[in-house]
């Protein structure tokens, strides 16, 4: 018995849509030479192996484009569009990472520069209440007591700030 088969079965085995066969089919020659192996079973068209072989030479022909590779084509042609659009990013990515990574390694060694600066200015004023001491302690008490009027006294000299220490020390070592 010969094997009867659906458009929906033909369109599977040649990797096309429904509608492809059907719009090969519609051309007045291959439509007139399928009814002799047209056959109506249960309100729907099959074909027979003669019928079957007619539509898969309408394809094979080429006359009509095949809707399928059309669309694959137009979304192969989409995807490469957006790997290219996405690798640029990813290229515009990497250099401003790149920018980044260096800002961060110049505020890395202004820190250093920085910590070596106060370092040395809590070095130095450590070392100025260390000489304070030492000055309170050879001092003798008499010499504590001035009998100057409070007008006539001289003003007690003004303590560095923490700013100007840091500025001495940090001038010290670039020296």
């Amino acid at each position: 018995m010969n094997e009867l088969k659906t458009i929906s079965q033909i369109a599977a085995e040649l990797g096309v849509t429904r509608q492809a066969v059907y719009q090969r089919i519609k051309g007045a020659e291959l439509s007139t030479r399928l009814q002799p192996f047209t056959v109506k079973q249960n309100n729907t068209k099959v074909y027979t192996l003669q019928g079957q072989e007619l539509i898969k030479q309408a394809f094979s022909s080429g006359v009509n484009v095949n809707c399928k590779q059309a669309v694959d084509s137009k979304r192969q042609s989409i995807d490469s569009k957006l790997i290219d659009s996405l690798t640029e990013q990813l290229q515009v990515k990497d250099k401003q990472i790149q920018q980044l990574t260096e800002q961060v390694g110049n505020l890395i060694q202004q820190i250093d520069k920085l910590t070596t600066a106060l370092q040395a200015a809590q070095a130095l004023h450590g070392m100025d209440k260390q000489q304070a001491v030492i000055e309170v302690k050879e001092r003798p008490a008499a010499a504590n007591v001035d009998s100057r009027p409070q007008s006539e006294r001289q003003q007690p000299r003004r303590k560095q700030s923490m700013l100007d220490s840091l500025l001495k020390a940090f001038r010290r070592k670039q020296a």
